[in-house]
């Protein structure tokens, strides 16, 4: 069985997120893939080469329509400062239960911006 940290190649899922030029939020990823794989996790997300914000904060969504800003226990949002390119590391206890996510940057993008999101059947 794999550690919670290796999946294998053939688990994982490629998923792409827009943010319109101009706009801060993305559209939205569904994390629970389709009605015959529901045990997914986002595991990780790529910013394009050209990327205007300096830092990403998550949003989660249960009909992906109305959204929430994600905190920790200690009431601090879930963000990530950025570079253009990178890649992030994400902890999927962090997202657990929730369908829809969606990344906020934190300046109106000077483009159309496509992020990507990793995901794993778990």
């Amino acid at each position: 069985m794999p550690s919670e940290n290796h999946y294998p190649a053939e688990h994982a899922i490629s998923t792409t997120v827009t943010i319109a030029n101009g706009g801060t939020a993305s559209t939205a990823v569904q994390l629970f893939g389709n009605a015959k794989i529901w045990n997914v996790a986002a595991k990780a997300f790529i910013l394009p080469a050209a990327f205007t914000g300096t830092s990403v904060s998550i949003q989660a969504s249960l009909d992906g329509s109305t959204w929430v800003g994600l905190y920790d226990e200690n009431n601090a949002a879930l963000s990530f400062t950025v570079t253009q390119g990178r890649a992030y590391r994400m902890i999927a206890d962090d997202f657990a239960g929730w369908p829809y996510l969606r990344f906020v940057s934190n300046g109106a993008e000077a483009a159309e911006r496509t992020i990507t999101v990793l995901q794993y059947i778990v």
